[in-house]
C-alpha cells in the first residue's frame, strides 16, 4: 500500500472545511429531479449531498446577501 489512497471519511465528518458535521435528512424527489441531481453531481465530481450544500450554501449567499448567510 503505498500512500496514495484518499483518506477514508466516516459518516458526518467535516471532509470538506465548513466546520461543522453534516446531518442526514431525508428528502422526497420525483425521479426526474433524482436523476437530475445525480447526473448533475457525477459531472461536477461530488457525492450528491455535497453538490446539494454547495447549490443551497451559494443560493443562500446570493438570495440573503453575505450578511445573513444562516436562514
Amino acid at each position: 500500500m503505498g500512500g496514495d489512497e484518499p483518506k477514508k471519511v466516516s459518516r458526518g465528518e467535516d471532509m470538506y472545511g465548513y466546520g461543522e458535521q453534516k446531518k442526514q435528512i431525508g428528502i422526497a424527489l420525483t425521479d426526474t429531479a433524482k436523476k437530475i441531481l445525480s447526473r448533475a453531481s457525477k459531472e461536477a465530481g461530488l457525492p450528491r449531498s455535497e453538490f446539494l450544500e454547495r447549490l443551497l450554501r451559494n443560493e443562500v449567499v446570493q438570495t440573503l446577501g453575505k450578511n445573513n448567510p444562516d436562514h
